[in-house]
Parts: structure tokens; sequence; C-alpha cells
């Protein structure tokens, strides 16, 4: 269930249009950024091979961006971070 999560998560990203200029499009960036904050919490899956697979969803930045941490293991993580950008869902990958 865990990956289908991150499934989701990865579809809306794609969804939002990006760049696009009217209100619609507006509302789509901010609804699917409110999808997203949904997801807030500690979330455990597995890799194919079994091995431990940890996500943490948190809000920063007074709610204006969403940060998501993969750990791997104990020296193996990296970032994601959901923003909007005027009428645009962006992300910024750290890895």
């Amino acid at each position: 269930m865990k990956r289908a999560v991150c499934l989701v998560l990865f579809a809306a990203c794609l969804a939002v249009p990006a760049q696009a200029a009217d209100r619609q499009a507006d509302q789509s960036a901010k609804a699917v950024f409110a999808q997203l904050a949904q997801l807030v919490g500690a979330w455990e899956t597995s890799t194919a091979d079994g091995k431990p697979h940890q996500l943490r969803y948190r809000l920063s930045a007074n709610g204006y961006a969403m940060v998501e941490t993969w750990t791997l293991g104990p020296t193996r993580e990296s970032i994601t971070i959901y923003y909007l950008d005027g009428n645009r869902l962006l992300a910024s990958h750290f890895c």
C-alpha cells in the first residue's frame, strides 16, 4: 500500500501542467499540493529485495513547502521539496 502512495504522488505531480497561465491551472496545482500535504507523517515499506525503506513527509516554510525524506540506510538519504511557484507545482530532488 505504501508503494501505491508513492506512485499516486508521482502521478499527481505529472498531472500538474508545467506552464499554465489560467486560474484553473492555479487551482489544480493548489489542489495537488493539498493532496500531498495529507501524506504528512512517517511511512515504511521495503524495496523489492526486502531492504527497509522509510519515507517521511513534513510541511515547512509556514506550510508553503513539503519536504519528503527517503531513508534507505544509515548513510543513504535523499530529499524532495515540493512547492508552489505561482500556478505551478514544482519539485526539487536531492540525493
